[in-house]
């Protein structure tokens, strides 16, 4: 995939907002209107926990990230609203916009050319950290076993 303008950022954010999926979740919205006008002007450095909360969530300078997780639980809350609006309303979108994990800086980009909707990644598609490690535990094993039956 490639990155879009800023201009068909935007008019991909304008069109997520306006979906079914985002109407009535004003703190989603607000969220994303911050994430997705930050990026397109190229201010990504504005993209810390503080800021959000601060300013696009409206928790004004008292913000304490330490205290209040409402910056990581709204994140994982527009995760999830994106990944619905892809696979229904928005599944023919020329333009994607992706959060991800671990990130407050959207991945805005074209569509494939095929016309087929992007492969969301699930909790059953995405392996978690132990499985991660387990394979690479098992790969680790099964390299000692065969380093060992080559040793003379």
């Amino acid at each position: 995939m490639q990155s879009v303008s800023s201009d068909r950022a935007l008019e991909q954010l304008e069109r997520v907002l306006a979906s079914a999926a985002f109407h009535g979740a004003a703190r989603s919205s607000a969220l994303l209107k911050f994430l997705v006008e930050e990026a397109a002007g190229n201010r990504p450095e504005r993209l810390k926990e503080y800021t959000i909360g601060a300013e696009a969530l409206g928790k004004g300078d008292a913000f304490d990230p330490r205290i209040d997780p409402i910056v990581r639980a709204e994140a994982s809350r527009l995760r999830g609203r994106l990944e619905r609006y892809y696979a229904s309303e928005g599944r023919s979108d020329p333009v994607l916009i992706v959060l991800p994990k671990g990130s407050y800086v959207p991945q805005i980009q074209a569509r494939a050319e095929t016309g087929e909707p992007a492969p969301a990644r699930t909790a059953e598609s995405t392996p978690t950290r132990s499985a991660t490690r387990n394979r690479w535990l098992w790969l680790l094993a099964g390299v000692a076993v065969g380093a060992a039956a080559m040793a003379p």
